[in-house]
């Protein structure tokens, strides 16, 4: 059923209000990828404002997220609560079911604060924040350069639903020693509503408090909408956290022993894998055996954390050095390096394997260096190694740590390890 029982449109603001308050906005947090940074601030600063009535804060989904950005995009050449085609705002909401809605906009306010202060100091805007029958916002941002007013903004509010359950997905990769640190996390709650379905807002926004649960780590318990839950934060990394596409795989190789730490719980995904650490993982993949002699390279001192991985591989014949003294252990590795070291560590570890991949398919395919051709291949074939998101393989690109995860657990996976 889809019917509006107080959907009130309050006047535009076209200038700037000055307003003292300070409210409370998250540092750098988890947000769904539907909604920009900015329009995220202002949904928890819109949150703040709310708070201080002791209302319930707001949160946002996909669809009003969307009806929100295109009345804002409407409002640069029709800055009016209709539409240009002269029917109401509330037909912007076509598929949204809700009992209640409202509409600000708002035009020449560069900051989400400058916005949020302007529109808490318009009677009709500010009632419409602190309608107590609504339950989720929308907030868009257009900037137009050479327009009447340059920035546009619109809010979205509609209401009616009951929540059914929360969830916090950032708990899972979420590691604190002390309540400081939490609170500087940004998490990001998750809400399920009996209309809408999935919905989100920032943790800061809610009533919510931080507890060891005896093991050394926290827990966060949340209240929202009648609901109380608490969530164990089981990461371990500080610096992987859940949405990222190398989540799964960075605690893949994590679980398995392969990969360690750079530091106490920092995993830094993003930095280049070193050939001493490539070395090591496989080093490890076979239980970190004992080596038959010592590592023939100048460069590979003795008690290093590298030395007995490095003197096991290429006493293997797994790995050879850049030249007959030198193993550069701490140089870059690039991604078809890897292809190469794994693929003769596969033939020595599982003999027989000639699978060899058409690299014709992807747009650098024909770059990939003489050496590493058959290793590539074999690594294309087996799905260890993918192309990017444009079809490309980058063969020469330095491997990151998240990169060289999601390789060992392709690999691992392969292999039945």
């Amino acid at each position: 059923m889809r019917r509006s029982n107080a959907r009130r449109c309050a006047a535009a603001i076209i200038s700037l209000f000055l307003l003292v308050s300070f409210l409370v906005v998250p540092a750098a947090a988890d947000k769904p990828s539907f909604i920009g940074g900015e329009e995220w601030e202002t949904l928890s600063r819109t949150n703040g404002v709310r708070r201080e009535k002791s209302l319930a804060p707001l949160s946002v989904f996909p669809e009003l997220e969307d009806a929100a950005r295109l009345r804002a995009e409407e409002c640069v050449t029709h800055f009016d609560h209709t539409r240009p085609d002269g029917s109401s705002c509330f037909t912007a909401l076509s598929g949204i079911n809700f009992y209640s809605a409202g509409e600000n906009i708002a035009a020449g306010f560069a900051t989400s604060q400058s916005v949020t202060h302007g529109w808490v100091n318009s009677p009709g805007h500010y009632e419409n924040m602190v309608n107590s029958s609504f339950s989720h916002l929308g907030v868009a941002h257009k900037t137009v350069r050479g327009s009447a007013y340059v920035d546009y903004w619109t809010q979205m509010f509609v209401g009616g639903c009951k929540v059914t359950d929360i969830a916090l997905p950032g708990a899972k990769s979420a590691y604190g020693e002390n309540v400081r640190d939490l609170e500087d996390l940004g998490l990001m709650v998750e809400v399920t509503c009996n209309m809408h379905g999935k919905s989100y807002l920032p943790l800061a926004d809610t009533n919510h408090s931080f507890a060891p649960d005896g093991s050394g780590r926290y827990a966060v318990t949340v209240t929202l909408a009648g609901l109380t839950k608490t969530f164990p934060l089981t990461g371990y990394f500080r610096d992987v956290k859940y949405n990222k596409w190398y989540f799964d795989d960075v605690y893949s190789s994590f679980d398995r022993g392969l990969m360690k730490g750079t530091a106490p719980h920092v995993f830094e995904p993003e930095t280049s894998m070193s050939r001493a650490m490539l070395v090591t993982v496989l080093w490890r993949m076979e239980g970190s055996p004992a080596p038959s002699g010592q590592s023939p390279f100048e460069d590979v001192k003795s008690g290093r954390w590298y030395s007995d991985a490095v003197a096991w591989s290429s006493g293997k014949g797994i790995v050879r050095g850049v030249t007959e003294t030198r193993f550069a252990p701490g140089s870059n590795i690039t991604r078809e390096q890897i292809a190469v070291i794994l693929k003769r560590y596969h033939d020595v570890m599982h003999p027989g394997d000639a699978s060899s991949g058409d690299l014709s398919s992807f747009g650098d395919g024909k770059t990939v260096s003489a050496f590493a051709r058959d290793g590539v291949r074999w690594a294309v074939a087996r799905g260890i190694i993918r192309g990017t998101d444009r079809n490309m393989l980058n063969p020469q690109g330095n491997a990151t740590r998240a990169e060289v995860s999601a390789i060992l657990r392709r690999y691992c996976e392969m292999t039945g390890r």
